[in-house]
């Protein structure tokens, strides 16, 4: 709950990408604790410490798909990232049965390390990938936001100008500004 939160504030400020890899890598700091928690408050402790990063991923990772995704495949992104935490609880679930059975204390040490597969193939892919350039337009870096969406558009789309794109966001982002006059955070 805490990390859905702060998202919105530190994806304004940051972006969506350095806020995924700072979360992964949290995330990742944070899997030290619960799997080697000598007793149960560390342990309490370690997991309240994950649930962070945890709603900054399930937060950030749908609005960074819609932002950087073509409008076609917008639907569908977002809803593949929700179906990934789906699919993630069956695995874990799989994991917690077939280790039902151990008694010793790597019987409840797996299912936390398991978790460190992932921010392995996660972490290089959103670092090759480009930032919002909805962001990069929020933040007046309007020829890093040409050059996100020269990287996210297909070299063959003739249909396509990423500058008609880049017009269309930065229009839209001043009727967001104009809208947004007098509110915070607070």
């Amino acid at each position: 709950m805490f990390g859905c939160l702060m998202c919105g504030y530190f994806v304004s400020k940051y972006g969506s990408r350095r806020v995924q890899l700072a979360a992964l890598a949290a995330l990742t700091a944070f899997i030290f604790v619960v799997f080697f928690a000598p007793n149960l408050p560390t342990l309490v402790v370690g997991e309240i410490l994950c649930g962070i990063p945890w709603g900054i991923l399930a937060t950030t990772a749908p609005a960074y798909a819609s932002e950087v995704l073509p409008p076609v495949l917008r639907t569908y992104m977002t809803s593949y990232t929700n179906m990934c935490f789906i699919i993630g609880q069956l695995i874990s679930a799989g994991v917690l049965k077939a280790l039902s059975t151990r008694t010793d204390a790597l019987g409840y040490k797996i299912p936390f390390a398991l978790q460190w597969v992932w921010p392995v193939f996660l972490i290089p892919l959103i670092w090759m990938s480009p930032e919002s350039p909805w962001y990069l337009v929020r933040m007046g870096k309007l020829h890093e936001a040409e050059e996100s969406l020269r990287r996210l558009q297909s070299p063959k789309a003739t249909n396509v100008d990423p500058q008609k794109t880049l017009s269309t966001i930065i229009y839209t982002n001043n009727l967001e500004q104009q809208l947004q006059v007098g509110t915070s955070y607070w």
